[in-house]
């Protein structure tokens, strides 16, 4: 992935309710705002595992290829 597509992703991503994105080795931290718009299913088929903490408005996605797996949630 290019930093022009991850651009239009991370925009992509504000739109759809996400305040910040941090991508490491092997996970994918999304914190959203008030409402994050995405489907479940997608996070269950594109993730080993992930975990919602909801007080703290934030979403850990666990994968072997974080960065794809960020493709395939926003970009659907």
């Amino acid at each position: 992935m290019n930093l022009l597509e991850y651009t239009k992703l991370r925009i992509i991503a504000y739109e759809k309710g996400a305040k910040n994105i941090e991508i490491y080795d092997n996970s994918l931290i999304i914190e959203y705002r008030n409402h994050l718009d995405i489907d479940i299913n997608l996070l269950k088929k594109y993730s080993r595992r992930f975990n919602h903490f909801p007080d703290d408005k934030k979403i850990v996605i666990y994968s072997s290829n974080p960065e794809k797996s960020l493709f395939k949630i926003f970009n659907s």
